[in-house]
């Protein structure tokens, strides 16, 4: 299959330091198979057996040290990581949709990504420059929109997923609009996100692009607790669903 291992590496650097134990989750058709890895190289080894059209995932959030995987190394089918599994929130994940491609049926034109990157570029200059004292988040182009990860170390308790779907709620209300939707159920802690360095099919396969590592951000420093929560407070349940409006973050 295709893959670019360049980027590939510099994700596993990026997610999975100090050879952590991750998860890798590909899906061929309605074929999903799992696999533990603590390296690149062999992350990649495997991932060089698969057929086009393979589709790959990992999961970027902390591992439990009780997890214990039933093999290392190799792709098979059985049950994923669980919410449960997972010891410590490392990311808090902004997904950015580009709409049209986001049911499945085709590619994002190179007109709606631009689009869905402004709204990206808008949102973290904001979090990063209007008194909020967020980090410059790592930028990931996932092939039709684009994600943006801030580092954070929260424990993967009740009050973690609920402080972090409220940032969530308030970024979609403050910033989605009728082509680029920010993405509200993200905040679980077993969710899976595109392995840049892997290719993104929609449709029939035709088309398509790399998930790539547009920006490695700034991760000398944690996004705190408190920072999060000065955002979330703006959080206005009515205003939840509402799209395309012209509302801007009052910050």
């Amino acid at each position: 299959m295709k893959l670019n291992e360049k980027e590939i590496r510099k994700a596993w650097d990026l997610f999975h330091p100090n050879g952590d134990l991750a998860e890798i989750r590909v899906f061929k058709g309605k074929n999903a198979r799992r696999g533990y890895f603590t390296d690149a190289e062999t992350a990649i080894q495997a991932l060089q057996k698969l057929p086009e059209g393979t589709q790959v995932y990992h999961a970027v959030q902390k591992l439990s040290a009780d997890f214990q995987p039933p093999n290392v190394g190799v792709f098979e089918a059985g049950k994923a990581v669980k919410d449960a599994d997972i010891s410590n929130y490392r990311w808090l994940i902004l997904d950015f949709d580009t709409i049209p491609a986001h049911n499945n049926s085709r590619n994002a034109t190179d007109a709606e990504l631009s689009h869905t990157l402004d709204i990206c570029g808008e949102v973290t200059d904001t979090l990063c420059s209007m008194g909020y004292g967020f980090q410059r988040p790592a930028i990931i182009g996932s092939g039709n929109g684009y994600h943006a990860f801030f580092r954070i170390d929260l424990q993967n308790n009740n009050n973690s997923r609920n402080l972090l779907k409220n940032v969530l709620h308030t970024l979609d209300a403050l910033y989605s609009d009728d082509s680029t939707e920010i993405d509200k159920t993200v905040y679980n802690p077993s969710r899976i996100i595109r392995l840049p360095g892997t290719f993104s099919y929609k449709g029939e396969q035709n088309g398509g692009r790399f998930a790539v590592i547009e920006e490695s951000g700034d991760n000398s420093k944690i996004n705190d607790a408190n920072t999060l929560q000065r955002l979330s407070i703006h959080f206005e349940p009515a205003t939840e669903a509402t799209h395309g409006n012209t509302k801007k973050a009052p910050f």
